[in-house]
C-alpha cells in the first residue's frame, strides 16, 4: 500500500492545486455568484423557510455572511492543500523535521502564486488578506497531519512496533 500511497497523495495534491487554480480563474462576477449560491445553501440549512423570505431579506442575509464564507473557503482550500503536501512528502519518506517546514513553505508559495494569478483575472486582484488566510490554512493543515502522524508513531512505539523518535526524524 505504501508504494501506491506516494502516488495517490501526489495526484491528490496536484488535483487540489488544479482545483484552486480553476476557482481563481473565475471572474469576480462568477466568483460572487458561486459564493452567493453557497451562502443560500447555508441559509436553507439554518432556516427551513429561507426560500419563503423576501428576495431582499435573502439578499441581505447572503451579503452579511458572504465575507465569512469566502474567508472560510480560502482557509479550507489551503488547509486541504497543506495536508496533502505534507502527506505527500511523508509518503515519499521525507523526514518529518524537513517535511513540516517544506510543506508549509510550498503551500504558502502556492498561495502567493495564486494571488499573483488573480491579478490577471477580470475583476480580481491580489490581496494580502487572502494570502494571510491561505497561509493560516496551510499551517493548520500541515500541523493537523503532523500531529496525527506523530501520535500514530508514538502509539506504534508504545506497542513495541516502532521507535518513538521516528516521528521526529
Amino acid at each position: 500500500m505504501k508504494k501506491y500511497a506516494k502516488w495517490i497523495f501526489l495526484v491528490l495534491t496536484v488535483l487540489m492545486m488544479a482545483f484552486i487554480f480553476i476557482m481563481s480563474s473565475h471572474t469576480a462576477d462568477e466568483s460572487t455568484n458561486e459564493s452567493r449560491g453557497i451562502d443560500s445553501i447555508i441559509g436553507r440549512i439554518l432556516w427551513r423557510d429561507f426560500d419563503e423570505w423576501s428576495p431582499s431579506d435573502r439578499l441581505d442575509f447572503v451579503t452579511k455572511i458572504d465575507g465569512t464564507v469566502r474567508t472560510l473557503g480560502h482557509f479550507i482550500e489551503f488547509a486541504v492543500l497543506g495536508s496533502l503536501i505534507h502527506l505527500t512528502l511523508r509518503a515519499w519518506d521525507v523526514k518529518s523535521k524537513i517535511a513540516l517546514p517544506a510543506s508549509f513553505g510550498g503551500g504558502v508559495f502556492y498561495a502567493l502564486t495564486d494571488e499573483f494569478h488573480q491579478m490577471f483575472v477580470d475583476g480580481r486582484a491580489a490581496q494580502i488578506g487572502d494570502l494571510l488566510v491561505d497561509s493560516a490554512g496551510v499551517a493548520f493543515g500541515c500541523l493537523i497531519v503532523w500531529i496525527i502522524l506523530t501520535a500514530a508513531a508514538s502509539r506504534r512505539a508504545k506497542k513495541g512496533k516502532a521507535d518513538p523518535s521516528a516521528a521526529w526524524s
